[in-house]
């Protein structure tokens, strides 16, 4: 339920980046490096080719750097030659005291040499320290591009003519690094609560903030120099200062509470605007994505012994300006397998839409259209948080919901927790945002009238194109339309696997004590008129 808000690149094992593989080299451009002996080859077609090589391989790291979410490099042992490359292309570095950094191209054992104490001290061993072979290459991947403006143009000069390997606290000094952590294990628990503290700040901030440093640093001196740095972050500004993010932090400071910022609008998908050729791109990508995914969790199936298939909803599911249209055959393909006692596997696709073109079909919808036509006993949504909450969870005050009753309108209103007060209770003094995710089940009620009411504050935006949380509650109380009780649980827990062997059933007074006496945590969605007990569902 948590949007993506920035990056941390980390490594697992002893080292970040050992540098490239010699003979990936060889094998990969050697032939590009000899003579050919055909008449017909022509030399500048292949240098030609061998540029577009290296332009694609400069696109892996710039694409870091383009991101509107900051990229944070964390870095352990070895990080060579391309892991510099990389690490360049992050907005901030950190590494721990075992790190060190060379600018060298590759490394090649030539014979085992013993490091000196200082190299020892630096956390250099013998077995990363054997004796290095030089090669005629120029670095090509961004290090020359972007270590200058990091540590200055003198530093990288030095660092890149002499391919010296660059301790730790060096490369703090010298500002390649913010700081040093005393293991990998407290530089990933540092760096992740950073990244968390970013995360909580205005999106639109932060992507501007990103946008107006990498603008200064490419035309700090040919572009106007400081007045033209102002005029540019002055335009910028005055394009996206006055928005809701403003508005919310200042909501939340009136409130004496955490501000809960939406998402920025995805570049790529649904229709693609006026840009065909982008909504084709996006269309492709995405789909290679998810059926991607969706082979890998079918995979992962067949090997523990369930006789999993992947169904995609493409051409099979449709819609009409982002409201499911037609599922017929969808469901007929679905019932199909069960028939034939197979375990379909679905889920959130790009499907053609009658108005749109194209658009993002989430698994929350799909679940509503299967629970619809099959109408099973209940239905459960596997997140990655307890359940629904007043508020996003990592914020204070956040309360889980153990149930939310549905009317038959669509609207709903969730309980408050039995350990709450009694009476009535308001856990967010902002109004609660109503959220319409399609169909007639429009998310949120948030009223607090009534004895042990919550108020619910849903921070998924109307353009969230992948089935945000107020998406999922939406459809769940869709799903309780049909007549089938929902649960949101966590998965990989005890309540998870409770919700799906037990449905409703398992939060239900007793039942809701797991074996071990862990108490049972999930959110049940009920019709408005069902019986308090949730195992009467």
């Amino acid at each position: 339920m948590d949007f993506f808000m920035q990056l941390v690149i980390s490594a697992a094992g002893k080292n970040f980046c050992a540098g490239l593989d010699l003979s990936y080299l060889t094998a990969t451009f050697g032939s590009k490096m000899q003579p050919s002996s055909s008449s017909s080859s022509c030399p500048a077609r292949m240098r030609y080719a061998f540029r577009q090589d290296i332009l694609q391989m400069q696109e892996a790291f710039t694409v870091l750097e383009q991101c509107r979410f900051p990229v944070i490099a964390a870095v352990q042992g070895a990080c060579v030659g391309a892991g510099v490359d990389l690490i360049t292309a992050a907005d901030l570095r950190y590494c721990s005291q075992d790190a060190y950094f060379s600018v060298k191209v590759v490394r090649q054992v030539a014979e085992q040499q013993q490091p000196s104490s200082s190299s020892a001290a630096s956390g250099m061993g013998q077995a990363l320290c054997p004796t290095e072979v030089d090669l005629a290459i120029t670095a090509d991947l961004g290090t020359l591009q972007r270590l200058p403006s990091i540590i200055g143009h003198g530093a990288a000069a030095e660092l890149a003519l002499t391919g010296r390997a660059v301790p730790a606290a060096e490369a703090a000094r010298l500002g390649l690094v913010g700081s040093v952590a005393g293991s990998s294990g407290e530089l990933m628990a540092a760096v992740m609560q950073l990244a968390g503290q970013i995360a909580a700040k205005s999106p639109l901030a932060v992507a501007g903030t990103k946008a107006v440093l990498l603008h200064t640093r490419d035309h700090g001196s040919g572009g106007g120099g400081v007045a033209g740095g102002l005029a540019h972050v002055a335009l910028w500004n005055s394009a996206y200062l006055l928005s809701g993010d403003m508005a919310e932090l200042l909501a939340a400071r009136a409130a004496r509470r955490q501000p809960a910022f939406c998402k920025l609008q995805p570049i790529r998908g649904g229709s693609g605007g006026n840009d065909p050729a982008a909504a084709v791109q996006g269309f492709v990508e995405t789909r290679r994505s998810v059926t991607q995914l969706n082979h890998a969790v079918v995979s992962a199936l067949i090997d523990a012994g369930v006789p999993a298939i992947g169904l995609s909803p493409c051409g099979a599911w449709s819609c009409s300006g982002r409201q499911l249209q037609d599922a017929a055959a969808g469901v007929a393909a679905v019932q199909a397998a069960l028939e034939h006692h197979l375990v379909p596997v679905l889920h959130g696709d790009c499907v053609f839409d009658s108005q749109l073109g194209v658009t993002i079909l989430s698994g929350d919808t799909l679940m509503r259209g299967l629970a619809q036509a099959l109408q099973p006993r209940y239905c459960v949504f596997l997140a990655d948080v307890a359940g629904l909450y007043s508020r996003p969870p990592g914020q204070p005050g956040a309360q889980l919901i153990p149930a939310v009753e549905v009317a038959p309108n669509g609207s709903w209103s969730a309980a408050a927790a039995a350990a709450a007060a009694p009476g009535p209770e308001n856990v967010s003094s902002a109004a609660a945002q109503q959220a319409n995710a399609g169909g007639s089940a429009a998310a949120g009620s948030g009223s607090s009238h009534g004895s042990g009411r919550m108020t619910v504050q849903l921070t998924a935006a109307a353009h969230d194109s992948t089935g945000g949380i107020a998406t999922k509650v939406a459809e769940a109380a869709g799903v309780v339309l049909s007549g089938c009780p929902v649960v949101i649980a966590q998965a990989g827990t005890a309540s998870g696997a409770a919700a799906v062997l037990l449905g409703p059933a398992a939060f239900a007074g007793s039942s809701s004590i797991a074996a071990g006496g862990q108490q049972l945590q999930g959110t049940v969605f009920r019709p408005a008129a069902a019986a308090a007990d949730a195992g009467d569902c």
